[in-house]
Formats: structure tokens, sequence, C-alpha cells
């Protein structure tokens, strides 16, 4: 009886040592049958002790552990992993749309607080007509008020005075360039009113803007965000009829605030009226600052050329310089 006890308790122990701790066994080919441990009670007509020792049946069972402790641990980094990745997500999430963060950073600055600046332009002017060059150059200075009453722009007398000299001067020499009323005309109310207030007109290029790129990069020694926009510009019943293809691309760099700190646009256009082709280019750059409620421009570079091959060209560039006083 002790023998048989003995051998009882071995045979026991030794497939239950196999489910459990026995690695190799739960890859066991040959381990086909899907009965139970004690199934076997019942589907044999055997001793009852030989109806214990099934080494099939206790491999599967193993196989049967060993896989499902396997199955579990392999999915347990699975919840970690999608934690990871919603984490890293939330930026890319939250940075998504450049062009509707851009809007919301514009529309908090409403230019309420009233503001006075002098504004300083450099004009030049080069003209090839008949293959005929000339080059002219002017400068002159105005003081910018903008507040609740409305814009005004005040010249000194001293540069009033030089404008009607240079216009005496035209009648005699047709061929001049009046280079300082072209630099008093270019100080018109529009224009000033755009360098004291940018999120406005940034704005309204934004409504028909698609945006092309967003991107980091590191300009002037700082990291910025660059913005690249499509410009689909509305043209005239006209200028349907003579311009043949019009492109505008405007890029936008923001600070790590979303504000813009600089700009560039250009537009290429190519068309041809009365059987006459032109080409004409214009484009421009700006860099930005931050000034109560607004948006101030503090360097405004204007450039536009056109030709024609019958007539000749004409290129022409304004540099304006913006102090908030």
């Amino acid at each position: 009886m002790t023998r048989r006890s003995t051998c009882f308790t071995r045979t026991f122990r030794t497939p239950l040592r196999l489910l459990i701790n026995t690695g190799a066994l739960a890859r066991c080919p040959g381990a086909l049958t899907a009965a139970k441990l004690f199934q076997q009670f019942v589907c044999r007509r055997e001793k009852p002790l030989k109806r214990l020792f099934i080494p099939r049946v206790q491999l599967h069972r193993a196989k049967a552990a060993v896989l499902m402790r396997a199955h579990v641990g392999w999915c347990q980094p699975f919840p970690r992993l999608s934690l990871l990745a919603c984490t890293l997500l939330i930026p890319l999430t939250i940075r998504a749309d450049g062009l509707s963060d851009l809007r919301s950073v514009l529309e908090k600055l409403k230019a309420t607080q009233p503001i006075k600046a002098r504004v300083k332009a450099e004009v030049s002017a080069n003209v090839v007509d008949d293959s005929t060059p000339s080059n002219a150059a002017g400068t002159m200075e105005v003081l910018v008020e903008h507040n609740e009453s409305g814009i005004a722009v005040k010249w000194t007398q001293a540069d009033l005075q030089k404008v009607r000299e240079e216009a005496d001067k035209k009648n005699g020499n047709p061929n001049s360039v009046p280079i300082l009323r072209q630099t008093m005309d270019s100080f018109e109310a529009a224009l000033m009113r755009s360098l004291v207030d940018q999120s406005g007109p940034i704005l309204r290029e934004l409504k028909t803007a698609t945006l092309e790129s967003d991107a980091k990069e590191t300009r002037n020694g700082a990291s910025v965000r660059k913005l690249v926009f499509k410009l689909n510009r509305a043209l005239s019943e006209s200028e349907k009829k003579s311009v043949k293809t019009i492109s505008t691309a405007l890029s936008l760099w923001l600070n790590d605030a979303g504000i813009p700190v600089c700009s560039e646009e250009k537009t290429d256009m190519k068309g041809s009226r009365f059987f006459i082709s032109f080409d004409s280019t214009e484009g421009n750059k700006k860099s930005y600052q931050v000034v109560g409620d607004r948006l101030v421009v503090t360097q405004l570079e204007t450039t536009s050329a056109w030709s024609v091959p019958i007539m000749g060209s004409y290129s022409h560039t304004n540099k304006f310089t913006v102090t908030v006083q």
C-alpha cells in the first residue's frame, strides 16, 4: 500500500511540474489531445491509477497554460504603447491646423490703443525706355498717428517745399523721374494704417489662403514655425481677359507664442493685352513687433517690376522703417 501511494504521488506530481515549470514541453508538437485532466476518468475504461498518467494530455495542458501566460505577457506592452502614442500625438493634434492657430492669435490683436510712430521711406526707381536707363532715389520721413479719430499723416514743411521744387524742374526736363513726388505718394493712408495695424491685412489675406506647409526651422538663431500659404486672388473681368497665369505665395514665421515675426510674399503674373505680352513680379518682406494690442510692421520692403518687349522695363523699390514713439 505504501509503495502504491508513493507511486501515485510521484505520478501525480510529475505532470504538475511539467504543466507549470517546463517551457520546452509547451512547444511539444505531439500534444494533440484536447482532453482535460479529470475528463479521463469518464473517457477511458482503464484502472484509476493508469488513467492519471497520460503524458499527451498533460503536455497539451502544459501547452495551453504556457501559451496562455505568454499571450497575456505579449499583450501587456500594448496599453503602454497606446498611451505613449497618444501622448506623442497630442502636440501634433494641437498644431495640426496652422491656419486656425494663426487666425486665433491675430484676432486677439484688436488695435484699439492709440499709437504714434515715425515712418521713414527710401524709394528707388529704375526705368529703361528705348534702351535708355534712368535711375532715381529719394528719402522722406513723416509722422503717423492712429487713434479713435482715424489716421493722420504729417509731412514737414521742408519736405513739401522739396516736392514743389522737383515739380518745377520736371517742367524743364521731361525725362527726369519725379522721385520725391513718388516718395510722397508712397505714404498713402491705407498703407500707413496697415503698418501700425497689420493683424487686419493678414486676416484678410488668409480668407482666401490655402496652407501648403507647416514646419519648424531656425531663423536668425531662434527656433520658429514656418507657415507657407497659397493665396487665391480674385481677378476682375477685365483682368481675366489679359492675365494668363498668376500665382501668389505667402510665407510667415511665427515665434513660440504663435505671433508673426516676419513674412515674405511674392506674386508672379504673365499675360497679354492687345497682342502685347507682359511679365510682372511683385513682392514684399516684413518684420513685425507687438506694441500693446497691435501688430506693428517695423520693416517693410516692397519691390515691383514689369517688362514689355517693345516698350521697355520698370522696377521700383520702397523701404519703410517704423519707429514707435
